[in-house]
């Protein structure tokens, strides 16, 4: 039994190895296998508790995890803001649940900004310039973000042929009903799908947002649907989408 103990304890069956120990440890062993016995037995016991206490751990990450989503869902509920299926690929890099709350109670969201290269681009074109703002605030405003990333005074982007992307010639637009509303989705379709799949004339108008609005007064609006996380087209001012 001892060399059982031995083999189980080397392929992680502690249990099984607990359980030779006890049995050949009843038949009264000589004095030098009871102690080869006994420490293979100990080396089992402690791997079990090692293991015990790992699965308390995960079991108690996945609680809070668990309670952290509903407490997020909670909130986005009371805010009225509605989730859907995201639009563009770049998205599906990010973890959707990375939304969360700040030390002052507010969520804080990634948000994909999208720049329209060309005015004849259209929304489902995966080509655009797109910017991830990793952590934005709520209660922030776009030009709080947008003064950071377009400051009036420094250098165009290399992609800025006219030099159009400054923070005080820049619009926030989004587009009605772009995307399904996770609860006309599946939810495996919410998170698989990149693009609306409506048909044109499913998809409303085109929504213009004054850029001193904050995050949650955008996302709480009746007529926008969140695709995965926020998604806002930034356009210079003269841009008209077709």
């Amino acid at each position: 039994m001892l060399r059982g103990a031995v083999a189980a304890n080397s392929l992680h069956r502690f249990s099984e190895a607990v359980e030779l120990c006890e049995q050949a440890l009843r038949f009264l062993p000589p004095p030098g296998v009871a102690n080869l016995l006994q420490k293979e037995k100990k080396r089992a016991e402690t791997a079990l508790h090692k293991e015990a206490a790992k699965d308390q751990a995960r079991q108690a990450r996945d609680e809070e995890k668990l309670e952290e989503n509903l407490r997020v869902r909670r909130a986005l509920q009371a805010r009225g803001v509605q989730l859907g299926a995201p639009l563009y690929s770049q998205q599906l890099r990010t973890d959707p649940n990375t939304v969360q709350f700040g030390e002052d109670g507010r969520l804080i969201w990634p948000v994909l900004f999208v720049y329209p290269d060309l005015p004849s681009q259209g929304l489902d074109d995966q080509s655009n310039h797109c910017d991830l703002v990793c952590e934005f605030h709520e209660d922030d405003t776009f030009d709080d973000h947008l003064e950071v990333m377009f400051p009036d005074l420094g250098p165009p982007l290399p992609w800025d042929e006219h030099f159009e992307y400054r923070a005080k010639n820049l619009k926030i637009m989004y587009r009605v009903g772009w995307t399904f509303s996770a609860p006309n989705s599946s939810e495996e379709g919410v998170y698989s799908t990149i693009g609306s799949s409506k048909s044109p004339e499913d998809v409303g108008r085109w929504v213009s947002i004054p850029s001193e609005s904050k995050l949650c007064t955008a996302l709480s609006r009746s007529d926008y649907v969140v695709p995965l996380f926020p998604v806002f087209y930034v356009c210079p001012k003269r841009y008209q989408p077709q």
